[in-house]
């Protein structure tokens, strides 16, 4: 969690909504699964329906969100934890 709380400071503008160097899946709605799909995003509707009802709107709200933090929530196992933070990270990687 200590690595993330410190990426989040160091990248913290990447975050704004209508950053310059924002990406765009950042942007994509969690409830789009569409466009989830297309990123190769794909979670059952009660874990989206969690993730949205923790306040994670967006595909961007997840980045700084932990294993331990995504674990709390209803319906989000170790499995599922590992399956969100290795999907962003690939995404992060993808070049803007």
């Amino acid at each position: 969690m200590g690595f993330l709380s410190g990426q989040k400071e160091q990248f913290g503008s990447l975050i704004l909504r209508g950053a310059a160097h924002r990406p765009a899946w950042m942007d994509i709605q969690l409830d789009n699964l569409s466009a989830l799909a297309s990123h190769g995003f794909r979670l059952r509707p009660v874990v989206l329906r969690s993730l949205i009802g923790a306040g994670y709107h967006q595909l961007g709200d997840l980045c700084w969100a932990s294993d331990n933090e995504l674990r709390k929530l209803f319906y989000v196992g170790r499995k599922t934890a590992r399956h969100v933070r290795t999907t962003i990270r690939q995404l992060e990687m993808r070049p803007l």
